[in-house]
């Protein structure tokens, strides 16, 4: 991080005006993000570097996961340790002197949680109880933030589903994420822990591992679509999903820490508009070519499958005063890439100018070999959020 000591001179501004508010509260904070080498991790570790934080990622490389090649433009910038965070000693040594800890790891398959829910305890359960017991111990004024999942409401009973609808998870994972939150809400209302909680929905964007089912429903299209391959729709692909960017999921969570009233709380985050995953899957045929095909349920899917799901995110605008939905994360959500026929392009296939109406430029290498694949990304000016037209590369990496 640049020193503005001994004359030297300070980082050119990077953000822009309504980004001014994290950049004054992160700089020089001291920041621990576990899972810190993943698709959410290394976004949210770029922006804090650009705000000035200090930043150590934790991560175990599990297979699966993350890795350095999330964080190339960075890599020197930061610490990086690579540690299990079932081993509670190294937490131990990690969290002090932080400021601020954003916890998200952990296993996120729910299909590998049912073949092995042991390893799935271990990884969503233990880690984070050792991780909530060592900043009682050495980080006591810490700033926590705990990336939950939608899962934990299961079938919803109504829609849209809201904070306060019954968590009733319909899988080993949701279970597991579940009693993760209560670690981290416990620790708040019990030891005075700050923490607070996101549900987060289907993320998408760059960085995001694709190839395989574990890493949801998005990444599964985008791999599919960029190789050629049938996309085959459950039961009619008529299920609804909302979608989240990348980046808007980063500013949430940069809100939700910084908003004293948001500790000790659970929120949503959400789109104002679900689509269906046959929708999805149209919007991505204006630019690949694939073929649709509607196949039934596999008997192991359908028992774990949540049907459609909209969420309101009303109660984390009101939080942080913003207001309405409308007013939190309008800059990529899904409204204005999935539906088919509007002007933003859909995933990846055209990135928008999230500030000044001019389109960011589109490239995309087909893959050809797709069978382990992450979406990544570079701008002109890395990281820069602004109205300034800049070309964005992404890539199906194999």
């Amino acid at each position: 991080m640049p020193s503005q000591e001994n004359g030297d001179a300070a980082p050119a501004r990077d953000w822009d005006d309504s980004e001014q508010p994290f950049c004054d509260f992160f700089r020089d904070r001291k920041v621990l993000i576990t899972g810190g080498l993943g698709f959410l991790g290394s976004n949210l570790a770029i922006r804090l570097l650009r705000y000035g934080a200090g930043i150590t990622l934790l991560d175990s490389l599990v297979p699966h996961g993350g890795g350095f090649h999330n964080i190339a433009p960075i890599r020197d910038r930061v610490a990086v340790n690579i540690a299990d965070m079932r081993d509670a000693h190294s937490l131990d040594i990690l969290v002090q002197d932080k400021d601020v800890v954003f916890n998200l790891a952990g296993q996120v398959s729910h299909g590998d949680s049912m073949r092995d829910p042991k390893l799935d305890l271990d990884c969503n359960c233990v880690s984070a109880l050792n991780l909530v017991k060592a900043c009682r111990q050495h980080a006591p004024d810490v700033r926590m933030l705990y990336s939950s999942t939608r899962q934990v409401y299961g079938r919803p009973l109504r829609l849209p589903v809201t904070e306060d609808h019954p968590a009733l998870p319909i899988d080993i994972n949701g279970i597991h994420k579940l009693a993760a939150e209560y670690y981290h809400l416990l620790y708040d209302s019990v030891y005075g822990v700050h923490s607070t909680v996101l549900r987060l929905t289907n993320t998408y964007g760059p960085r995001q591992r694709i190839g395989d089912e574990r890493h949801g429903v998005a990444a599964v299209f985008l791999h599919h679509a960029l190789c050629g391959r049938t996309i085959e729709l459950y039961g009619g692909g008529e299920q609804r999903r909302d979608f989240n960017y990348v980046d808007d999921v980063v500013d949430a969570m940069l809100s939700a820490v910084m908003c004293p009233r948001c500790q000790g709380k659970v929120f949503n985050l959400g789109a104002t508009k679900a689509h269906s995953l046959l929708q999805f899957a149209a919007a991505m045929r204006e630019h690949c070519t694939f073929e649709v095909r509607c196949v039934p349920f596999p008997p192991g899917k359908k028992c774990i499958d949540i049907g459609g799901l909209l969420r309101r995110f009303f109660r984390l605008s009101q939080c942080h005063g913003l207001g309405t939905d409308d007013q939190l994360g309008r800059r990529n959500t899904a409204d204005d890439r999935f539906l088919p026929g509007e002007s933003r392009r859909v995933l990846v296939m055209q990135w928008s100018g999230r500030r000044g109406g001019h389109e960011r430029g589109s490239m995309i290498a087909r893959a050809q070999a797709c069978r382990d694949s992450t979406i990544s990304g570079s701008t002109k000016r890395f990281g820069r959020k602004s109205s300034m037209p800049s070309i964005k590369c992404f890539s199906a990496a194999v």
